[in-house]
């Protein structure tokens, strides 16, 4: 087992602690769906696709339930990445149009898919959008100044 795989299993052991401490079948599920969603964007990362795919799956069956119309936003987006990571842009940019585009790290990676399918004029707005946005966090620190760059 290498850090990563211990940091994980500490995020997971911490989720589900909590998830139990709430003590509702509901939270646990979206706890798992959280868990599967980050691992899932781990295998996409580390190139196992298939995998990746078998924990958005995951990860939707397990809101599938829930009254929540945005339930689907983080399926949505893992599906994105690996759509995106595989370099099949059109389908990146259609799994990541139904996805929290309130996150600005979503839609930087929509920006992307769009500019790799060669939609380069919303690209470029999304870009922009994504550089001025005035609120920090994790993901926007990560992609603020590639997507000012981009926005030209």
């Amino acid at each position: 087992m290498d850090l990563q795989d211990d940091q994980r299993s500490g995020a997971q052991i911490f989720a589900r602690a909590t998830a139990q401490a709430a003590g509702t079948d509901d939270f646990s599920r979206i706890e798992e769906a959280q868990i599967a969603y980050f691992e899932g964007q781990l295998a996409a990362h580390r190139g196992d696709y298939a995998g990746a795919m078998r924990l958005a799956k995951r990860n939707a069956d397990l809101v599938t339930n829930q009254q929540n119309p945005r339930k689907l936003e983080s399926y949505h987006d893992l599906m994105g990445l690996i759509f995106f990571l595989q370099r099949n842009y059109p389908q990146a940019v259609a799994e990541y149009r139904q996805a929290d585009l309130t996150n600005m790290y979503s839609k930087y990676h929509l920006a992307l898919a769009l500019d790799g399918a060669n939609q380069k004029d919303e690209a470029r707005r999304l870009f922009k959008e994504v550089g001025e946005w005035n609120f920090n966090n994790v993901g926007y620190a990560l992609v603020r100044k590639d997507a000012l760059a981009r926005a030209g």
